[in-house]
C-alpha cells in the first residue's frame, strides 16, 4: 500500500523498486495531487501486464490516514487473500528492498515499523523523532525506535482491523493512530 501526494519525481522510481519483489498487489492511492502523480500513475497502470498494480485516485485531499485506509479497505473488498500488508510512503525515503527480510518479523510479530537512519534527517526532526519515541517508550513500555516511520508491515488480520478502525480522513495520524488500535 502505497499513499502518495505530489509525488511524481519519486513515484515512477518508488514503483519499479517495489514491483521488483514481486508482490502480489501494490495499490497505490493518489491523494487528489495537483501535480502530475495521477497521469505518471495511470500511465504506470496502463502498462502494467501483470493486473497486479491498482491504482485508486482520491476527488478530494484525504490526508495519509484516509489514503491508507481506502487501499486496506481495496484489500478487503477487492484484494487477493494476504498474508501480509507493507505501507511504504510515496516519497521513496525507505528502501523497498528491505521488506522481504521486515516480513519475516511477522513470524513472530502482528506489527513491525521500519526504523529511518537519522544520519540524514534534520536535527529538529531528530529531536522531535526521539521525544515522541521515549513517550510511547514510557506510555507503552516498547521502544519502537521510529514510532513515525512510514514503513510498517501488517499481518493480513491487522491490517483489516486497521481499515475498519482508522477513521477516513487524516493526515499523519496513521502513524499513532494504528498503535493505538
Amino acid at each position: 500500500v502505497i499513499p502518495a501526494y505530489n509525488e511524481a519525481a519519486h513515484i515512477g522510481g518508488l514503483l519499479e523498486r517495489c514491483q521488483a519483489l514481486d508482490p502480489a498487489l501494490i495499490v497505490v492511492v493518489n491523494d487528489a495531487s495537483s501535480d502530475d502523480t495521477g497521469a505518471i500513475l495511470d500511465g504506470l497502470a496502463a502498462q502494467d501486464d501483470t493486473g497486479r498494480l491498482r491504482v485508486l485516485h482520491n476527488n478530494r485531499n484525504m490526508g495519509k490516514q484516509g489514503s491508507v485506509r481506502r487501499a486496506l479497505r481495496e484489500l478487503t473488498e477487492r484484494g487477493p487473500r494476504l498474508d501480509a500488508v507493507a505501507l511504504i510512503d510515496g516519497d521513496g525515503q525507505h528502501d523497498p528492498a528491505e521488506l522481504p527480510a521486515l516480513a519475516e518479523l511477522l513470524r513472530t510479530h502482528h506489527a513491525v515499523i521500519g526504523a529511518r537512519s537519522q544520519r540524514e534527517m534534520p536535527i529538529h526532526r531528530r529531536m522531535s523523532n526521539g521525544l515522541v519515541n521515549a513517550g510511547y517508550a514510557l506510555i507503552g513500555g516498547v521502544d519502537f525506535v521510529d514510532v513515525q516511520s512510514g514503513l510498517r508491515l501488517y499481518r493480513f488480520s491487522a491490517a483489516m482491523v486497521l481499515a475498519e478502525q482508522l477513521p477516513e480522513v487524516g493526515r499523519y495520524g496513521i502513524e499513532h493512530e494504528s498503535l493505538a488500535i
